[in-house]
């Protein structure tokens, strides 16, 4: 069976001119909702990585770091260690903008983030107006994506407008894409605009990569020639979209020296086997939003298993589904489909790289989200030309989803409003979450709350004492709080086994040595120094940290060399002051 292709919207008759224009306040009430649900977050910090990307980085707050926020990493700021690359300049760019309009207000940042929510709501709007010509059912898609709770993370964390920046040029790719192939011709300016908006979703962040094949399908399905012709179109058209990921590709390499996913925490066999059941939990959170969070922990599989060629076989049965209606009833259920499940694709590198708690999240399926938006939409449409007394239902049904959903948008922003409720819901839905528990001792930690930090410390322990990282922060809450005979085994023992990065290694030995001192233990500590400085002879602190040793033993000229090579190593002016002063104190006396 031919499909329908996706036709534009047909000039309606003068005497329906009045109709049109009340139609043309449709948009206005999800845009509107959008703005009003999220209100709630203009009364809310920064949180987790806001710190360190916005608040303590100077890249972002001034104009004269144009150059390099162009051509390095996201994270290339002075003093952040980060084992993952990005290269997402767009976004970068787009945090100087509101830095130079806001400067540091937190309210300033989220309302930035609402009003790119609010043009993002608009564009789902009107894609799925020209995908189903019916501007009703758009308006209830583009409702159920103003409020849908998944898009908090999104939008109620400002380091994560990234998400809603892609999206939004990704938005406007598919709708130039699908105004420059109407009616079977190929307006080459339009298409040239959709690429454009296509590398820039790109460069606003890699997942955008998801789109390349949502973008085919709508090409293919743009059209009513036979299905050769139309795929020799898509192809064709494909081919520049590809061309324009290459070139992002190839600078992202010439920047970062590296594709990002070379090394990671967990195998790609483990990605593989758990594939399947993560992109269900996405769909789960998409179509159920309830028990929402910043973190979630997801089951790895490594290797093969009956329940993991089960759910492997959901997933087939979805897609299949998907298909067949797309042939039976309309090519917008398989660019409904498309948007579901090729942008999560991208997500699965999340698991190869980050840790165990931190793989999955909510503000992924912000992309995603638009594809169900789409599949509701058309469903509306096809109950609502059904029969009349379908209507008046549905009006209400939608009003009370609606309301629902709104409720629970507003509800999950109280979690995002500082990083110890962003981290106490995180707990609160998954307690076995070790890395956020750690996360929130070391926020108690900073505040200076040492015995509610200690506490959290040891609970992660207690859950999960074999793991590196909660070891680690165990060890150094009881180093914080000066209880370094118990901090002491603990950093022995993380000494001398493997760490997820060599940085932690060297802060490992640094630390240790900062331990044998506080206990007395001074050729305890030079031993760990002398590992430290055959793995890194100019790690900053570690002459310094020699100076103390040789001072108390009572080698002041050695002590002062120390110092002194602190200084010139890390411009260390603690250190260059110690030097001068054992420099004195040597004159005064004779040495």
């Amino acid at each position: 069976m031919r499909k329908r292709r996706i036709e534009p919207a047909k000039r309606r008759p003068a005497h329906e001119s009045g109709k049109t224009d009340r139609k043309t306040w449709i948009p206005l009430i999800p845009c509107a909702l959008a703005l009003c649900a999220y209100l709630p977050s203009l009364a809310s910090g920064f949180i987790f990585d806001d710190q360190l990307q916005i608040v303590k980085n100077p890249q972002v707050q001034s104009w004269e770091y144009l150059p390099r926020l162009l051509t390095t990493n996201l994270w290339s700021q002075p003093g952040i260690v980060q084992n993952v690359s990005f290269y997402r300049p767009l976004f970068s760019v787009w945090m100087l903008l509101v830095n130079t309009v806001g400067g540091l207000s937190p309210w300033f940042w989220h309302l930035s983030s609402i009003l790119l929510h609010v043009a993002a709501t608009y564009l789902v709007f009107r894609l799925v107006k020209e995908l189903l010509q019916d501007e009703l059912a758009a308006g209830f898609a583009a409702l159920l994506f103003a409020v849908h709770p998944v898009h908090v993370d999104a939008v109620s964390w400002v380091s994560a407008s990234n998400e809603i920046l892609f999206t939004i040029f990704g938005l406007g790719s598919m709708l130039l894409l699908i105004a420059g192939t109407k009616s079977g011709f190929t307006n080459p300016s339009r298409v040239a605009g959709s690429v454009g908006l296509f590398a820039a979703a790109l460069f606003s962040k890699e997942t955008a990569i998801g789109l390349l094949p949502v973008l085919a399908v709508i090409a293919f399905a743009s059209g009513d020639k036979s299905w050769r012709e139309r795929l020799k179109g898509m192809l064709k058209l494909e081919s520049w979209y590809l061309l324009a990921a290459v070139f992002y590709f190839a600078v992202r390499w010439l920047v970062l020296q590296r594709v990002g996913v070379e090394t990671g925490t967990h195998t790609w066999q483990q990605v593989l086997c758990s594939a399947p059941s993560v992109i269900v939990f996405y769909w789960k959170k998409l179509i159920f939003p309830f028990q929402l969070s910043g973190f979630y922990v997801n089951r790895l599989i490594s290797t093969t298993t009956p329940g993991m060629w089960l759910t492997f076989a959901v997933v087939l049965a979805g897609i299949a589904l998907l298909i067949w209606l797309a042939v039976r009833y309309s090519p917008a259920v398989a660019i409904g489909g498309a948007l579901l499940f090729f942008p999560l694709l991208p997500l699965l590198a999340g698991v190869r790289v980050y840790q165990q708690g931190d793989m999955t999240h909510d503000r992924y399926l912000y992309l995603p989200s638009i594809g169900l938006c789409l599949l509701v939409g058309l469903i509306v449409k096809r109950l609502w030309a059904e029969q009349q007394f379908f209507r008046p239902v549905m009006l209400i049904v939608g009003l009370l989803w609606a309301g629902v959903f709104a409720y629970l948008t507003v509800a999950q922003q109280s979690y995002y409003k500082d990083d110890e409720a962003f981290y106490q819901r995180g707990i609160e839905v998954d307690p076995s979450n070790v890395l956020v528990i750690d996360d929130l001792g070391i926020t108690y930690l900073n505040d200076g709350q040492s015995e509610k930090a200690l506490e959290q410390f040891r609970n992660a322990y207690r859950i999960a004492p074999d793991d590196p990282n909660v070891k680690f922060h165990l060890a150094r809450g009881l180093f914080e709080t000066h209880e370094y005979a118990a901090a002491e085994p603990l950093f022995e023992e993380l000494s001398r086994s493997p760490q997820p990065d060599s940085t932690r290694q060297k802060k490992i030995l640094l630390t240790l040595a900062d331990v044998e001192i506080s206990l007395g233990k001074l050729p305890e500590a030079a031993q760990a120094l002398q590992r430290l400085n055959l793995l890194d002879s100019v790690f900053p602190g570690l002459h310094r940290t020699l100076g103390i040793v040789f001072q108390q033993q009572g080698q002041i000229p050695e002590a002062q060399a120390e110092y002194a090579k602190e200084y010139q190593t890390s411009g260390d002016l603690e250190a260059q002051r110690q030097a001068m002063a054992l420099a004195d104190f040597m004159r005064s006396s004779g040495r």
